[in-house]
């Protein structure tokens, strides 16, 4: 029997009761062997072609592909235990499936397998009787403890209040599984589930089904009335609940139930699950977590798992599914907690509404594309005609706003005085430390130890802590609270930032949350916007164990999370890692960027110029030469790569001055629970249906009018323990049915990654880049390294995987469904060039939603530089890293396989936001050799089939020498190249960590797929150009950002700080123009936008931050500044200082040394009166709590202590990195470790022992006998 070995124990007891047949084991021998070990090669083919009765289990194709490949011109009978219709390659060979044993293997209970035997045997003549199959219904209703299958609802109740398990005053979970867990043998997960919530006194509903899965849920989750009898749904079902997407998402909307996902470690056991830093494996999270994310499932929690049995005699461990009894615990808090949503009053409830303000700074309070000050009071209105007790009148926009800037804010340990002053006039909480440590104490202890060694114990701790107290900033407005999350202190110890991959959340993070549940006693948070902090915590990857951070400490409490609909890939992070349901916002109008200002005055003297060559060739010329000054002004020669001004190129300025136009760009941000209307409407829906001119416009503005209403009900619906229906998300430009939002959106599904169009796609980039290369170079580019984002994944489908595999020369094999199967090369001829190789840079993110993707790509890179039939890069390559790994002291084996690694990323259970911290973080680090140094020591951990998350700077390093080519794919409409930190972050830090090995920057490359039809690749000077003309720089896009106030105002001086990060990592890409031209907007303004006047009323500190930010890129001589701009920059920045206060973000407060350089401009140019100056000086002072001399020497003891963390992080790894199976993983490439002749979880010993007894005896009868297998 070839079997899945979650079926192994049940088969080895029906093996032993055969025994009890005479005759029988004297003239067969019967053998079972698993997909476990088949998948680990422990079975040979001639084990199987000695078998002439074989029953084997279709449902897994490994063994189907197994029989087929080694019963080549045999034909032995072969019986079907389950999905004889999968069985295509070994139907391909001939050999016919008998499928009457299907009816016995469902469910494959003892009784159903021995007879299944008996029966087989009973065809090869022998005589004997066997009983029918059992064979359940097509669905029902069960119970551990129930002697029958119950047929109805009202059947089950008589019952169940009979054996006195209802509880009246209890509510209803639904649990829907299998036919097979209604089996007391094989439902171990669920009945123990089942036992806890009657415990707790929680009725319990549990039904079987079989596809279509949504006819169960109907017939017994709801009445006859169709209302519903169930509150919460624990779905086991719901991975396979495909299909009939209208007939479930209408029965899921009238049970109204939030949809829990349990989870079990299948392919490796729950110790090491347990020992993991993964959880469950990527095949796994398709269909646990992706299929049912699809239909609204909530919160994959573990439950249970594989046990493993090894017994002597047989030729594999033998398996079982056991439950994790603690957390099926956690499991029914959190139902507990939902449900309390339901039954509690909303005047009862109480909510707390997180924001973000990380890092520390008055100037940086928002959401990615949210105006949270606009959309608080918008939430609070509506929770307040909900019933929900808030404290006095609804407070306006302006009243919000103040209370957050008063009281409700961070503060970083580097501002003491700041935080005096927070203290004294805010409603801060006071947690003495006495008290923390108590709580403090009850947590995980591996948890706490993790946090000692690396922040230490809370007595010494200083983070917003304040005579023996942690202090959370805080609203307070009655039952409803408003704080910022924490920040994650990266920037408070350098040391960790540049050192620790993995920095676990600090004494004043853990205490909020924690006060939240013990104190606050919050029944639900609400996390407004893109992003927080909580579900980037380390632990692992997806199924979390009660030792991961963002499960100790969400604790209980449901989290809602608002979040934008085009940022997918992120939001999914939220729903698997912090519990988040999401609710889905739009995006903010688009508009195109149209012309303006000095464009206009450009278009026009081109006008001129091309007139005047019809009449005057000296009138020409002298207007040429107008022409160039003004395009050397606005720096488009550099965008464009212009040499020399002539006829091509003032073409070439034209046609991208019409780019430019056409552009979109947002109009403002989005308002949470508010639609657009008027022209922002028509703009978005014009811009959508542009794209998609199936659609008419009349039908998308009534679909964009909905999403304001729809995300409010949502919200509220949460707050009420509802269901949130799924929904595809994404850029509603690219995809359209993104809208209405406030739906709880899902990903794409990763089994079809690339999708057939993404490698299409990507074919043409590919073609693309190398075309690009050659012009520049004639030469190919050898090595690409390609930037893998899951946000980009989630919009073009993998077209960035479909780039890699095209450079390769390697096809996907996509099955009739499009999942990919294979992969196979493209033969050399077709191909028609060399097999270019790649380097695949990761983040953590793409690495946990892609995992099969990581191990798709690596098996590609293996495949490709085997082949020799065209001049192979990838080859070259790995003879040449291989050499150095050799002569680093790997052994041969290792070096080889070492050698062909070329996806890396964050070490394993780690998000690395090293660059986006330590860049914006000035006046810690020198210069950009330790930002390369800090990039590789967190990025280049290696990941494949063979190994996953292995340490290996050596390889990496070599493979950044030959690199030619960045690349980073764009594929939204609403997010460019300053609108985030992560682009300069991953793009910009891969670039220079290029250089830093080889030299010299590589071209670096934008692939432009906004459409998701065409390619347009930019250099990344122009792309950063464009992105700057089209918005930043330009009037229309600022008037819009005005109307937004204080969120408004911090934009821009995100975008700053993003420019900032290109301009360290890839200082070619950001001309010195750029700094003027923000300089003469922002600084002068010179389109008389009265910016000042807008920062001074809504958020000085952005004006603030945006100064220092110039200042700090002339003092560390990234910009030479013009001398006048330089004086009036520092005679800026200090009068609001003076005036406003210190923003107290990273590069004011924690930089000493650009204040001193701004002093000396001061005194040097006299520009403040002495007074003024003094003034200034005391006011950073007072905010650091020291002086200018006591902080330069508190800097230059950091940079001292740095020295010796800087070295430790050039160090490499050991020469003993063997690629051998890591001993804690397991996984499909994994093999478990054979344990005692002893049950772990369930059973009894001489139960064992005599199964072992008895299969050896049938083993020893030597190999004559006809073999059943």
């Amino acid at each position: 029997m070839l079997i899945m070995s979650g079926d192994s124990l049940v088969t080895a007891r029906a093996f032993r009761e055969l025994e009890k047949f005479s005759g029988i084991s004297k003239r067969y021998s019967f053998q079972f062997y698993t997909d476990r070990e088949i998948r680990n090669n422990k079975v040979k083919g001639d084990q199987i072609k000695e078998c002439s009765i074989i029953l084997a289990d279709f449902m897994n194709r490994g063994i189907g592909d197994f029989l087929a490949a080694n019963l080549k011109g045999k034909k032995p009978k072969v019986y079907s235990l389950r999905c004889a219709y999968l069985a295509d390659k070994l139907k391909k060979e001939g050999i016919k499936l008998d499928i009457q044993t299907e009816q016995f293997y469902s469910p494959a209970t003892l009784e159903n397998i021995k007879n299944l035997l008996l029966m087989v045997l009973s065809k090869e003549g022998e005589k004997l009787s066997y009983a029918k199959p059992f064979i359940l219904p097509e669905s029902g209703i069960f119970h551990p403890d129930a002697s029958k299958i119950f047929s109805s609802f009202d059947e089950y109740l008589k019952w169940y209040k009979k054996s006195g398990k209802y509880n009246r005053r209890g509510f209803w979970t639904g649990i829907h599984t299998f036919s097979s867990s209604a089996i007391k043998e094989r439902g171990k997960v669920e009945a123990h589930i089942i036992r806890s919530l009657e415990k707790e006194g929680i009725n319990a509903l549990p039904v079987f089904g079989r596809p279509p899965y949504h006819k169960s849920l109907k017939k017994y989750f709801l009445d006859e009335n169709k209302n519903p009898r169930v509150q919460v749904i624990c779905g086991f079902s719901f991975r396979f609940l495909r299909g009939f997407e209208k007939e479930t998402k209408s029965i899921l909307q009238q049970i109204n139930a939030p949809v829990f996902m349990p989870l079990l470690a299948h392919a490796i056991t729950i110790d090491q699950w347990r020992m993991s830093d993964r959880g469950i494996s990527a095949i796994r999270t398709a269909w646990q977590v992706c299929v049912p994310e699809q239909n609204g499932g909530i919160e994959p929690s573990m439950v249970g798992g594989k046990t493993a049995y090894s017994l002597k005699g047989m030729t594999d461990v033998v398996f079982d599914t056991a439950p994790m009894p603690e957390y099926t615990d956690f499991l029914i808090r959190r139902i507990k907690a939902w449900h309390r949503l339901q039954a509690l009053p909303d005047k009862e409830k109480k909510i707390a509404i997180l924001y973000w303000n990380h890092p520390p700074g008055k100037q940086n309070v928002g959401a990615s594309y949210l105006n949270i000050f606009k959309s608080i009071p918008n939430i609070l209105g509506a929770m307040k005609k909900e019933g929900y007790t808030i404290k006095g009148a609804l407070p306006l926009k302006e009243e919000i706003e103040k209370m957050i800037l008063i009281g409700g804010r961070n503060v970083a340990s580097y501002a003491p005085g700041e935080l005096d002053k927070l203290i004294a006039k805010g409603s801060v909480i006071r947690i003495p430390i006495v008290r923390y440590k108590k709580w403090f104490a009850k947590l995980n202890h591996e948890f706490q130890e993790k946090v000692v060694r690396q922040w230490g114990r809370p007595d010494d701790f200083t983070i917003m802590t304040k005579n023996n107290e942690i202090i959370i900033p805080v609203v307070e407005l009655g039952n409803i609270i408003l704080l910022p999350q924490p920040t994650r202190a990266f920037g408070e110890d350098a040391a960790k930032l540049y050192h620790d991959p993995k920095i676990c959340p600090h004494h004043q993070y853990i205490a909020f949350y924690l006060w939240l549940k013990k104190e606050f006693a919050a029944d639900a948070i609400i996390s407004l916007g893109k992003h927080g902090t909580h579900e980037w915590l380390p632990g692992k990857q997806i199924g979390l164990s009660l030792s991961c951070s963002p499960d100790i400490l969400i604790q209980d409490i449901p989290n809602i999370y608002p979040y934008i609909v085009d940022n997918v890939g992120e939001g999914i992070q939220a729903k698997r890692r912090g519990r988040g349901v999401i609710i889905d916002h739009l995006i903010p109008p688009l508009e195109k960027g149209g012309s303006y200002m000095e464009y206009r005055k450009l278009t026009a003297l081109i006008d001129e110029y091309h007139n005047a060559l019809e009449m005057d060739a000296s009138l020409a010329g002298a207007k040429l030469a107008r022409v160039q000054k003004l395009i050397q002004k606005l720096g488009l020669d550099r965008d464009l790569q212009i040499k020399r001004v002539d006829d091509d190129a003032v073409e070439k300025v034209e046609h991208y001055i019409l780019e430019l136009q056409e552009k979109l760009m947002p109009c403002g941000l989005h308002v949470f629970g508010v639609s657009p209307g008027g022209k922002p409407l028509c703009d978005l829906a014009a811009a959508i249906c542009f794209m998609s001119p199936e659609i008419k416009e009349d039908q998308m503005k009534t679909a964009l009018k909905e999403c304001g209403k729809k995300e409010m009900e949502s919200l509220l619906r949460a707050l009420d323990g509802g269901y949130i229906p799924a929904g595809e998300g994404n850029d509603p430009v690219r995809n359209p049915a993104a809208v209405p939002t406030g739906r709880n959106f899902y990903g794409f599904n990763i089994d079809k990654v690339p999708s057939k169009e993404a490698f299409a796609l990507g074919k043409k980039m590919a073609d693309e880049m190398i075309k690009d290369y050659m012009k520049k170079h004639a030469a190919y580019p050898d090595k690409i390294g390609i930037i893998l984002w899951s946000t980009e994944l989630q919009r073009n489908e993998g077209a960035s995987i479909g780039a890699i595999l095209n450079l390769l020369g390697i096809t996907p094999v996509w099955d009739k469904k499009d999942k990919v199967i294979d992969l196979a090369p493209i033969p050399g001829r077709v191909l028609g060039r060399p097999r270019i190789d790649v380097i695949a840079q990761t983040s953590g993110l793409f690495r946990d939603s892609y995992a099969q993707v990581v191990r798709l790509i690596d098996r590609a890179v293996r495949m490709a530089g085997a082949l020799k039939d065209v001049e192979n890069f990838v080859a070259i390559h790995n003879k040449k890293i291989k050499q150095a790994l050799l002569e680093k002291g790997c052994k041969e084996k290792d070096a080889q396989d070492l050698s062909q690694a070329r996806v890396f990323g964050p070490m394993p259970g780690a998000y690395s936001h090293a660059l986006q911290e330590l860049i914006p973080n000035s006046g810690v680090w020198e210069d950009e050799k330790e930002i390369a140094d800090v990039f590789i020591h967190h990025y280049s951990f290696a990941y494949g089939e063979k190994l996953w998350g292995k340490p290996l700077k050596s390889a990496y390093k070599k493979n950044l020498e030959d690199v030619k080519l960045t690349m980073h794919t764009r594929s939204s409409n609403l997010y460019y190249m300053l609108d985030n930190d992560d682009m300069f972050a991953f793009l910009g830090g891969l670039s220079l960590a290029v250089k830093s090995q080889k030299g010299e920057y590589p071209d670096v490359l934008v692939a432009n797929l906004q459409d998701g039809k065409n390619v347009k690749l930019d250099d990344l000077a122009k792309s950063v150009g464009k992105a700057l003309r089209t918005r930043y720089l330009n009037p229309k896009w600022i008037e819009g950002m005005k109307k937004e106030g204080y969120a408004g105002a911090r934009q821009m001086d995100k975008f700053v700080e993003y420019l900032w990060g290109f301009q360290v990592t890839t200082p070619f890409a950001v001309d010195k123009t750029h700094w003027e031209q923000i300089y003469d907007v922002y600084i002068k303004d010179k389109y008389s936008l009265e910016l000042k006047k807008f920062f001074d009323k809504n958020n000085p500190w952005a004006l603030q931050s945006i100064a220092a930010r110039m200042l700090e890129a002339d003092r560390k001589k990234y910009w030479n500044a013009p001398e006048d701009m330089k004086k009036n920059l520092a005679r800026a920045y200090a009068l609001n200082v003076i005036e406003k206060g210190v923003a107290c973000c990273e590069h004011t407060c924690n930089n000493p040394m650009l204040q001193q350089f701004v002093t000396n401009i001061i005194s040097l140019y006299g520009l403040l009166t002495p007074q003024q100056l003094e003034r200034f000086k005391m006011v950073i002072a007072k905010a650091t709590g020291m002086t200018q001399e006591e902080s330069e020497a508190k800097h230059k003891s950091l940079r001292d202590s740095l020295t010796k963390t800087i070295e430790d992080i050039r160090k490499e790894e050991s020469a003993d990195v063997q690629t051998g199976k890591k001993k804690i993983e397991g996984f499909e490439m994994a093999e478990e470790k054979q344990e005692d002749t002893k049950m772990t979880a369930s059973g009894s010993e001489w139960m064992v022992m005599a199964i072992a007894l008895g299969f050896l005896a049938l083993l020893l009868m030597g190999w004559i006998k006809k073999q059943i297998c």
